[in-house]
């Protein structure tokens, strides 16, 4: 697009819409119901302390400092963003929050549209994206479960996947090198290992995004009228290790019955909860996330990778 030509931003977000979930995250006219502060996500205080340490990947978004005039240096804008954790863990919601924070455009991929089944569709829509993201600057482009679309080439990878990829790649490419846009990629997988090494590596700022299992249980038992005295949350959490905030409820369920069945006489209140109520049930549910590691583990890996 040259830069005399008229850009009709409205006209452009409502003839795609039906490829792409399109938001603005400033404005008079945004949504209140799409506002994500900080506070309003248990994962993002760690998180954000987690990206305190790369600041520059707001920097380039907010351009509150100058530090990215010299193409000729070392210091360069982070261009992508790779949120790895189990299902449930908020990183659609991280990532929106993070757009809410610097004040951009969010741009949501829909997964399914760019496995387009006419030939050549799903590249000149992943083409569009960016230069949708060029008006809209800045903006993040956010790309969930990035995994099913670009799986390493040593696994199976559609036609079409293929030729996105090399879209994605040489855009990405595009932008570090050009250091007036600021235009951001973030990518959500809950498989790590599956995804192309070559996008993984243009997403180079590599975040885990663990279940904050205490956050969740206190959340789940905050309007619960029990005596949780006795009970100690940090044993429970040490014994939950891939559990999900759904297995926490269940087990959280069976918890709470036990002072009920217990009680004989129902004009007295029930015993306090234990700790017992909960790690006793604790083999009875089936992790939803049998598959990952332990989450050290994990952390671990990913301290490694971003060294």
């Amino acid at each position: 697009m040259g830069h005399g030509a008229k850009f009709d931003q409205n006209a452009i977000i409502n003839k795609m819409s039906d490829v792409f979930a399109l938001r603005r995250s400033r404005g008079a006219n945004e949504q209140k119901e799409n506002e994500l502060k900080q506070k309003d996500i248990s994962l993002a205080t760690k998180l954000y302390k987690q990206l305190s340490h790369h600041q520059t990947a707001c920097m380039n978004l907010t351009r509150e400092q100058n530090f990215f005039d010299n193409p000729k240096s070392l210091l360069q804008p982070i261009r992508g963003i790779l949120l790895e954790g189990p299902p449930g863990t908020g990183k659609t919601m991280i990532a929106k929050a993070i757009a809410n924070e610097c004040k951009c455009s969010f741009l949501n991929v829909k997964r399914e549209l760019l496995q387009h089944s006419l030939l050549g569709e799903s590249e000149k829509a992943m083409a569009a994206l960016f230069q949708v993201a060029r008006a809209m600057q800045p903006s993040i482009i956010f790309i969930d479960e990035i995994d099913t679309l670009f799986r390493s080439r040593s696994e199976s990878m559609h036609e079409v996947s293929s030729r996105v990829l090399g879209i994605v790649l040489s855009q990405i490419e595009g932008l570090e090198t050009n250091n007036s846009e600021r235009i951001t990629v973030i990518a959500a997988t809950n498989h790590y290992s599956s995804l192309d090494p070559a996008i993984s590596r243009r997403l180079p700022l590599k975040l885990h995004v663990p279940l904050e299992r205490l956050d969740i249980l206190k959340k789940l038992l905050k309007e619960e009228k029990f005596d949780f005295s006795k009970v100690d949350f940090d044993k429970i959490v040490s014994s939950t290790n891939q559990f999900s905030g759904a297995d926490l409820k269940e087990l959280c369920k069976m918890a709470l019955h036990n002072p009920i069945v217990e009680s004989t006489d129902q004009k007295t209140e029930p015993r306090p909860l234990r700790t017992e109520d909960f790690t006793s049930n604790v083999n009875s549910i089936k992790p939803i996330n049998k598959e990952l590691q332990q989450e050290q583990m994990l952390r671990n890996f990913w301290n490694s990778v971003n060294k």
